[in-house]
């Protein structure tokens, strides 16, 4: 039972391994990562069981060093890969020196001691941690205690810390460029680029647990570690699970920007001139009322955009893209997205989205929703479950029950 969330590694490890050859950056740090946490599962098991051999038990707790500190750059390498297709540089690595730093001074600590006091002082590490020091009152171990455990504890708890909180920031800001480029995200993957950060997340702070409280309460408590190692495998498992659900990729979305601004080359003249205009915007809300060119250049490029959207209906693309609509309106995918945040309060998604819900309450109410798949293929909506989703979240109820309401 306690080697579960080893094997639980050792599964998608082997699924991502099957796969190397289609994997994405971000899936082939994921596939070094289920190897680091498979591997430092495996030795907190072989520490919960009361390790009988304390020269393997040695060795594995200096292995221990590097492999648990190298998991939460590996994440951060993770997080970054999946959000941002730049290559890596110099600066990314940084966060691995503390890890190295403190593996390796806890290693050559061990070394100073000597193999035969190293395995005693392991041996009343696992038995009488309380008294640890006590035994082992010198200054090399005093020296030990102070880097293996103390300020291992430390920079692991700053280090899952700070790159939860990075990885909450990188894919939030992921999904609102995408929805600032997309008007439909279903096949996007950002439900399951979600999911991946919440369970990340919990499997990056469920270690916490182990800081803030003393090991020898795991050994002395054998029922409670197993409890927790179990409920620890749940949270990896949906990590790995949603992270090979991920379909859609940032390097596909770096070339669809990349093939949107070659297409915009005609327009950055016009553009030019309208980003002036835009930051005049603000200007005229505080102005006494008096409108002026800008202003009505500003106003003009709204109309032009109604017309487009409203008019025509171009909305009802399910595959829209705002280089799409900036190509017609011959200006550049940046300006419009500002624009539509400035008098709409929205990104592109949610701007289209709207459009797409108020011409499907027209169908609805012309249909009473007798066919509601037709109704949101023909509103622009990929899927069913995609019109029901947008749908509840802009009228606050399902089609059925506005329906049942008009």
């Amino acid at each position: 039972m306690l080697l579960l969330p080893c094997c639980t590694c050792i599964f998608w490890g082997i699924n991502l391994l099957l796969n190397v050859r289609n994997n994405s950056r971000a899936q082939n740090i994921l596939m070094i990562l289920t190897v680091l946490v498979g591997l430092f599962f495996y030795i907190q098991a072989d520490y919960f069981a009361t390790p009988s051999d304390y020269l393997v038990f040695h060795r594995l707790e200096i292995v221990d060093g590097y492999i648990s500190m190298l998991i939460p750059p590996f994440t951060y390498l993770y997080f970054k890969s999946l959000t941002n297709n730049n290559p890596f540089s110099w600066k990314d690595y940084l966060l691995f020196l503390p890890s190295l730093m403190v593996g390796m001074g806890s290693h050559l600590l061990y070394w100073a001691m000597g193999l035969d006091n190293a395995l005693l002082y392991a041996q009343a590490y696992v038995e009488q941690r309380d008294r640890l020091l006590e035994i082992f009152p010198d200054r090399l171990y005093r020296l030990h205690y102070f880097v293996g455990i103390q300020l291992y504890n430390l920079v692991a708890f700053l280090q899952m810390v700070l790159v939860v909180i990075y990885a909450n920031y990188k894919v939030i800001k992921y999904h609102r460029e995408l929805g600032d480029f997309y008007s439909n995200l279903d096949d996007k993957s950002v439900r399951y680029s979600s999911a991946v950060l919440f369970w990340a997340s919990v499997s990056m702070l469920l270690p916490l647990v182990f800081i803030v409280t003393k090991r020898t309460f795991w050994v002395e408590h054998p029922h409670y570690n197993m409890v927790l190692l179990t409920l620890w495998t749940i949270p990896y498992f949906i990590w790995f699970y949603f992270a090979n659900k991920l379909q859609f990729t940032v390097e596909e979305f770096s070339h669809d920007l990349q093939e949107a601004d070659a297409e915009q080359h005609e327009a950055e003249l016009v553009t030019n001139a309208r980003q002036m205009q835009l930051s005049l915007f603000d200007a005229m809300k505080e102005s006494n009322g008096e409108m002026t060119e800008a202003d009505y250049n500003l106003m003009e490029l709204r109309e032009q955009l109604d017309l487009l959207m409203k008019t025509k209906q171009l909305f009802l693309q399910n595959t829209l893209r705002i280089d799409d609509v900036a190509n017609v309106l011959r200006t550049n995918r940046t300006y419009l997205s500002q624009l539509i945040k400035k008098l709409f309060g929205c990104n592109f998604s949610d701007y289209v989205n709207q459009l797409r819900v108020e011409y499907a309450q027209k169908l609805l109410a012309q249909t009473q929703g007798e066919d509601l798949n037709q109704i949101a293929i023909e509103s622009g909506f990929s899927s069913l479950s995609s019109f029901y989703r947008v749908f509840k979240k802009y009228v606050h109820r399902s089609p059925k029950e506005w329906v049942a309401k008009h």
